[in-house]
């Protein structure tokens, strides 16, 4: 069977490990080694959970990789979890902005089925060709992509099919 896989960079995740431990150094940090007010504890400790969870994910994605295939996706990996193609229900793409402008933030691909999910972050290692796929299997297999999803997918360059049916560049 002929897979395409996909996976995390050491340089992308390198730099999440990176602000995870200097997150955690911040808000950890002053609640172990000096002794702040109890409310200045409660905020700084629930902003080291924060950072703590951030960490714990980066090291999820550093274990996982996605595969497509003509039959299905998967991330294999700790939280494993694979879908067939006609077991999808929906596909989205959403753009998340940081910044007033908006030139600048990350894209997330969301795939579910009726009950689980797989999300992959647009700095995944050749994310436009995953996203490329992911978008043909979805029209070829007739999974509806919400109007957002298609305006961002045509904002990367990827031909689907619009509101109308038909398809747009």
């Amino acid at each position: 069977m002929n897979a395409n896989r996909y996976r995390y960079s050491g340089t992308v995740l390198s730099r999440d490990y990176l602000r995870a431990a200097v997150g955690l150094v911040a808000t950890a940090g002053p609640v172990i080694w000096l002794e702040p007010l109890p409310a200045v504890a409660m905020v700084l400790t629930g902003l080291a959970v924060l950072f703590g969870v951030f960490a714990a994910r980066t090291g999820l994605r550093q274990f996982t990789t996605i595969e497509i295939t003509p039959d299905g996706i998967a991330a294999r990996g700790p939280l494993s979890c694979r879908f067939r193609w006609h077991d999808i229900r929906r596909v989205r793409l959403d753009y998340f902005s940081v910044g007033r402008e908006g030139r600048r933030g990350w894209m997330q691909l969301k795939i579910s089925s009726r009950f689980r999910h797989i999300r992959v972050d647009s700095t995944i290692d050749d994310f436009n060709q995953l996203a490329a796929k992911i978008a043909d299997m979805a029209q070829q297999h007739g999974i509806p992509l919400p109007g957002t999803a298609v305006e961002n997918f045509h904002a990367l360059g990827i031909a689907v099919a619009g509101g109308d049916g038909e398809a747009a560049a």
